[in-house]
């Protein structure tokens, strides 16, 4: 709500205990405006001499295909594949557009302003009673059994039980920069690698510090920080629809990120000597991070060698076809989601915000979604 300040539990797009995404909500209902092409890839937006979009053109099977559009084309392929498209399509810096050999239908800053919530994930607290959600005791047949009777147990839950945000001294108006997300569970819970891989620990990290307490019970906070400062970009590595583009996310590289998120492992620890927490025993491992061992634990110069080492993104890339008015020469689209300079092509994704926003983007792009939608159908009546 408008007051972000404070503890609450975890808001999930769940129904019934199952995952509600928003393929199940959107996409998997008969439609009569709507065809899905799967397991295809667009290569480009069509764009003719007047600047005007009039339509697709994408691969299928090894098989080019073009589709024209009546009235727009809506782009909407995320942060990173936005500009990436657009880039291939012309749109995009014009010295960079050079390099490649692609002709310049708009010279755009097209791929600026990458940023993303980033989070620090080496705290674990051990505790002394069986409450977390240890992988080998919830994949069983027990708790296979009771989710799929009840719908409850270990399987009905994300994990991440709670969170809260709160402002750090380096916050420049009332809003948080800083959130705690609250774990039942730990990297050393794992059985497999899975968590540690995704959470992207080396296993030079992982075998000396974790390793000692695999399997015993504790759980998480992971800080992170809100409103980050620093900027990144995203390029085109050839025009080739199949390479990957290149990903210069600069985390960290404003060093106030770097001060709010060591403000936020501080909190995590202090938060964790609660009474809530201590009535199961709670103790934060102590064991130095590889890289580190010359800083006292839990300083402040030991925290900014560990965060430099443990801080993972959250995968909420925004900003790279940036909204704005025209008198900002860094915006891609305008108020009403349209490309600058390209007639008849829209961008209705979380590339489009200017700035990150506080707390995680998915009600906010559902939101972009719906108001992109309204404008086009306003439009065209």
């Amino acid at each position: 709500g408008r007051q972000q300040i404070g503890f609450s539990y975890s808001q999930l797009t769940m129904l019934n205990s199952t995952r509600f995404s928003a393929s199940r909500a959107y996409l998997r209902v008969r439609r009569s405006n709507l065809d899905i092409v799967p397991e295809a890839t667009v290569s480009k937006v069509l764009i003719d001499d007047n600047n005007r979009a009039y339509g697709v053109e994408f691969i299928k099977n090894n098989r080019t295909y073009r589709i024209n559009a009546r009235k727009e084309v809506i782009l909407s392929a995320g942060a990173i594949n936005t500009p990436k498209l657009l880039m291939l399509s012309g749109i995009g810096p014009k010295e960079h557009l050079d390099e490649l050999g692609i002709k310049v239908v708009k010279d755009a800053k097209v791929g600026y302003n990458f940023c993303d919530h980033v989070g620090f994930v080496g705290l674990t607290f051990l505790v002394n009673q069986s409450v977390s959600l240890i992988i080998k005791n919830t994949q069983t047949p027990e708790a296979a059994l009771e989710y799929a009777i009840n719908g409850t147990g270990p399987y009905s839950t994300t994990g991440s039980e709670a969170l809260a945000f709160t402002r750090s001294k380096y916050a420049t108006d009332a809003r948080p920069d800083i959130e705690l997300i609250f774990r039942a569970w730990s990297i050393n819970m794992d059985s497999d690698g899975g968590l540690r891989r995704m959470r992207g620990v080396t296993q030079e990290i992982y075998d000396p510090v974790w390793n000692p307490i695999a399997g015993q019970d504790g759980w998480a906070i992971i800080p992170a920080v809100q409103l980050a400062r620093s900027k990144g970009r995203i390029q085109l590595k050839s025009i080739n629809i199949e390479d990957h583009p290149l990903i210069n996310p600069n985390f960290l590289n404003d060093p106030i990120d770097l001060h709010v998120l060591v403000e936020g492992v501080k909190l995590s620890v202090e938060v964790a000597k609660s009474k809530a927490f201590q009535q199961y025993g709670t103790r934060l491992h102590d064991t130095k991070i590889p890289g580190c061992q010359s800083f006292q634990f839990s300083t402040d110069d030991y925290w900014r060698c560990a965060v430099r080492y443990l801080t993972i993104p959250f995968m909420h890339g925004v900003g790279t076809a940036k909204m704005g008015p025209s008198s900002d020469s860094t915006a891609v689209v305008d108020p009403q989601l349209r490309v600058y300079g390209v007639k008849g092509l829209r961008v209705i994704d979380a590339s489009i915000m200017p700035e990150v926003p506080v707390g995680h983007l998915m009600a906010t792009v559902y939101m972009i979604a719906e108001k992109g939608a309204d404008m086009i159908k306003q439009s065209w009546q």
